[in-house]
């Protein structure tokens, strides 16, 4: 018999590579270039501590008049801006701090960092789900961490609204507040197609105000109650983070916080909020942040405790849905935000206030990716050598 190797790899190559397009065809995902959508800056510096915070979106004054002609049932109260943020006030008619008893929330702030996967996986171990707060001045930056949070969303966790710039809102005037969550909105709209309905104001800076600005847009409002100041753990290179309560704060300190919590059943100084079970304030800026969680999650568990997202707990451990989750087509703030036409120009709307910087930092592979879940790449190429080694055994 005559032999047509030749041929056979020839034929095999051309399958593998079918494969390979068959593979990327599926649940494929390509990260939005926010700087063609025309949207604002995100980080600048890209610390790895996280403290370099976001640029400030320009304030568009057609939006602000359409949320304030929406805040009839809520009327944002003409409070004066502070300049110091007081202490937190609980207020149970808008603040929701608390789970069910023996469920414990993973809500976690300041992504995305580079670090969502990682905190994917510590759930994947405990067939959870969790609420990512998600600040719109990182999504639009780096396209890794943009896929990270599609990918977060496509595994079934909760991405939620931590502002775009992540500023002391009682501090900000009512336009630049509402600014700052529509911005964020639509970022986070171009990466998994829904508007989050839950919001998370960075360092829990709240009162009447930002409550009533918050009501007037759709949204429901999570804090926590208890705290184990993960943002002190220092970085594991002698650098102290912004916010560090000692200079040796290390990860065993955060834990310790939260035998506390599951000992005297409320978390260390917020005793007098509700406390049947718990959502914490965490962060995703630093990879001790991420071995802290998993202590965490070891020690919570291990307390007979159950995980959840926050839009479980304030249902009250009865509802976990999207349309919780997330706004409808149906509902004003969703049909706003549609109307608003991307790729933002400049020319459709009215009096921009506020500087309009180009996306700064992009990564050196750009801002485009095709990917089909975390692991595309590995999954593509796996099968189309399967392919490949399958037919050359046929042939």
């Amino acid at each position: 018999m005559v032999s047509n190797a030749p041929g056979r790899w020839r034929l095999a190559a051309a399958v593998a590579l079918a494969c390979i397009c068959a593979a990327a065809s599926v649940d494929a995902y390509t990260a939005p270039d926010f700087s063609a959508l025309n949207f604002p800056s995100g980080v600048s510096t890209n610390q790895s501590d996280g403290s370099d915070h976001p640029p400030q979106p320009p304030v568009i004054d057609y939006w602000t008049n359409t949320i304030e002609n929406f805040a009839s049932s809520h009327p944002i109260p003409n409070l004066t801006v502070t300049t110091t943020q007081p202490p937190w006030a609980y207020n149970a008619s808008f603040d929701y701090v608390s789970c069910p008893s023996k469920v414990w929330a993973v809500a976690v702030d300041d992504g995305p960092r580079g670090f969502t996967d990682q905190y994917m996986d510590l759930l994947t171990n405990y067939s959870a789900t969790g609420t990512f707060f998600i600040l719109g001045g990182n999504l639009v930056v780096n396209s890794t961490w943009a896929t990270m949070v599609r990918s977060a969303y496509d595994a079934g966790h909760h991405i939620a609204l931590h502002s775009w710039s992540h500023r002391h809102m009682s501090s900000l005037p009512t336009e630049n507040i509402i600014s700052e969550f529509i911005w964020n909105a639509l970022a986070v709209k171009q990466v998994i197609g829904k508007i989050p309905r839950f919001v998370r104001p960075p360092y829990g800076d709240i009162d009447d105000r930002v409550r009533s600005t918050f009501a007037a847009m759709g949204f429901i409002e999570i804090l926590w109650n208890t705290n184990p100041n993960d943002t002190g753990i220092t970085n594991g290179t002698g650098d102290v983070k912004p916010g560090t309560v000692t200079a040796d704060y290390t990860v065993a300190n955060a834990t310790a916080v939260i035998n506390a919590t599951l000992t005297q059943g409320y978390g260390p100084q917020l005793s007098y909020l509700p406390h049947q079970g718990f959502i914490p304030l965490q962060h995703e800026l630093i990879q001790e942040q991420i071995y802290f969680a998993r202590d965490e999650m070891e020690m919570v568990s291990a307390a007979g405790f159950s995980f959840a997202s926050v839009a479980y707990c304030q249902s009250g451990g009865l509802n976990d849905t999207d349309e919780l989750k997330y706004f409808t087509d149906s509902e004003p703030f969703a049909q706003f935000l549609a109307s608003i036409p991307i790729p933002i120009n400049l020319s459709n709307l009215q009096n921009v206030t506020g500087a309009w910087p180009n996306i700064v930092n992009k990564t050196s592979s750009g801002l485009l990716r095709v990917v089909a879940g975390p692991d595309l790449g590995i999954y593509g190429v796996t099968f189309a050598l399967l392919c490949a080694t399958v037919l050359t055994i046929v042939l």
